[in-house]
């Protein structure tokens, strides 16, 4: 396994975001997806989330 920085890592997931491959395939941005996991980290103690269902809403 390689080691890779925070910067590259974000540079790459920037570049990912706005590419035509991931347009083309219709792939939700990783912003989306932290976005839901924060979301399920971020409810109250005595509420549970079991599961994650995160679909592309529409095709572009």
């Amino acid at each position: 396994m390689s080691d890779i920085s925070q910067d590259q890592l974000e540079k790459i997931l920037k570049q990912f975001e706005t590419s035509e491959l991931r347009k083309a395939l219709n792939l939700i941005p990783p912003y989306s997806i932290a976005r839901a996991i924060a979301f399920a980290i971020n409810e109250p103690d005595d509420t549970l989330v079991s599961e994650i269902l995160v679909r592309p809403t529409a095709l572009h």
